[in-house]
């Protein structure tokens, strides 16, 4: 995929619904994290930093539906390459997590959630779980 800048970093796009079947796009980020050592980050650590900043700055719709799906890719000379995809289903307080690398890697985690929370609060604590799972 083709996008038009050249500035390198990830795109996050946060879609309510399921992957496979009918979604809407809720919010999109645009973003990337250099550390001030140079020390490179995972595309994890960077996705929930930008999350982290786009938290701190500006508000996302809280979900209205019960399944949110999360697709990153790394931005790069204008080209996007796919790193991953998680499809979050969100029950009683309850985020339940699958997330799908490019590599072909699944995972899966738990995350606990508080019904007034928006689509990006929810999502930095299902990437936290996600990071203490063995990468």
């Amino acid at each position: 995929m083709h996008v038009k800048d050249d500035c390198p970093g990830l795109k996050i796009t946060i879609h309510e619904g399921i992957r496979t079947g009918k979604s809407s796009l809720l919010c999109e980020l645009e973003g990337g994290v250099v550390l001030q050592n140079g020390a490179p980050l995972t595309a994890w650590e960077e996705a929930m930093r930008v999350l982290e900043l786009c938290d701190d700055k500006y508000c996302t719709p809280c979900p209205t539906q019960q399944n949110l799906t999360v697709f990153a890719w790394r931005k790069d000379k204008g080209n996007l390459a796919p790193l991953f995809n998680v499809d979050i289903e969100l029950r009683s307080g309850t985020a339940k997590a699958v997330s799908r690398e490019f590599s072909g890697q699944i995972s899966e985690c738990d995350a606990v959630f508080e019904a007034d929370e928006d689509a990006v609060a929810i999502i930095r604590k299902v990437l936290s779980a996600m990071l203490r799972v063995e990468r």
